[in-house]
Parts: C-alpha cells; structure tokens; sequence
C-alpha cells in the first residue's frame, strides 16, 4: 500500500556472518510486481499521515515529528463462534517517513484493560517505539507548531451531554466507553498537554 504499489515479501534475515565475519548467506531479493499504481500508493502515503498528524491515531505523534502515517485498529474478539462480551484486540500499524517509509511498526494489545480503542491503547506504544527508532538513527527534528497546545481540563463527574459538548468547544474529537451517567475518567488525563484536533477518551462505568 506505502511501498509504491507492488508486492513484498516479508522476510526478517538479509544477511547471516560466519565467526570470521564472512557472508554465508544473503537474500536474494526478487523483482517486486506492481499491482496497482504508484499514484495510489501516494495517496495512501497521505491519507494515513493524515490520520495521525490529525486523526484517531494522533496519540502515534512523536513530539517533534511530523512524518509518520498510520492507522488504528478496534476489533471485537469470537469465542466458540459467537462475540465474546469485553474482548477486544486493540491496533495499530504506522510508518515513518510517511513519504518515503522505511520502517514499519505494528503494535497488538490483546484484551486490553479498561479503554480498549486501537488510538487510545495501541498508538501510544507505536509513540514510543517510534521515538526509539528517530533517536538511534539521528532523525532531525521537524519542530511541530505547538501554538494551539493547552493543558486539558477534567471532565469527571460531568454528564456525556455536558462533556461532549465541552470537549467540542474546545476543538477537541472524543470518544465514550461504558454506559454509566456520568465520566468517571478520561484519556488523556487531566493536567496533560493536548493540542486542538487530538482525540479524548471519556469513560463512562
């Protein structure tokens, strides 16, 4: 999808050292078929930046960067053929630079506790991840504009009319959990720096 269109193969040896650092074994890498245009690709390049540098998957973000592409992802799990109440696979797949990729992470919590959503629980890790590969391979930075930065306030003990209508008043996407009558937590917490467009978890139980 990222790669300009054609197949790969997975493979995760390219090389293998004898003791004296000889080569006795290298991959041999095949002609790539290309299954659909390299025009696609790159629209696919940007739509999946898009979704973290302002959508459901900004909390894959690394501060200072503004060059990775993704998508989350929320999956109910089946036991015995039927939907198994409470389960959830929580995902996500990212890559950096998003416009000429060369890594790829993908992150799987399975049965997370409590938030559940691929954005909330899997794209953080990804953050993480990410920030670890930029720093051993000496990424500049590429300075984000932090003009639209505060400090998110609390919505614990407020109805979901009354929070949903003021987290939109401040630019801000959500998401509900539970089914209780009023939020009992939220993701982020209150205290933490958010940016207009960044999503928030509002938990009701």
């Amino acid at each position: 999808v990222i790669n300009g269109g054609k197949i790969v193969s997975p493979h995760f040896i390219k090389r293998i050292y004898s003791e004296d650092k000889v080569v006795v074994y290298k991959r041999k890498l095949t002609q790539k078929e290309q299954i659909f245009s390299e025009n696609t690709s790159k629209t696919m390049q940007n739509m999946l930046f898009s979704v973290v540098s302002k959508g459901g998957g900004k909390y894959a973000k690394v501060d200072g960067y503004d060059i990775i592409g993704g998508k989350t992802g929320t999956a109910q799990k089946y036991e015995n053929g039927k939907i198994a109440q409470g389960k959830y696979i929580a995902s996500f797949i990212g890559f950096a630079p998003y416009d000429s990729p060369e890594y790829l992470v993908y992150v799987l919590i399975d049965e997370p506790k409590g938030a559940y959503y691929g954005g909330v629980v899997a794209a953080p890790v990804a953050s993480e991840i990410f920030s670890e590969i930029f720093e051993m391979n000496n990424y500049k930075n590429i300075t984000n504009n932090k003009e639209n930065c505060f400090v998110l306030e609390s919505f614990i003990g407020m109805s979901l009319t009354s929070s949903a209508s003021k987290v939109s008043s401040l630019n801000l996407q959500y998401l509900t959990q539970g089914e209780g009558e009023y939020v009992t937590g939220q993701i982020p917490a209150p205290g933490v720096s958010v940016e207009e467009g960044d999503l928030v978890l509002l938990i009701f139980e």
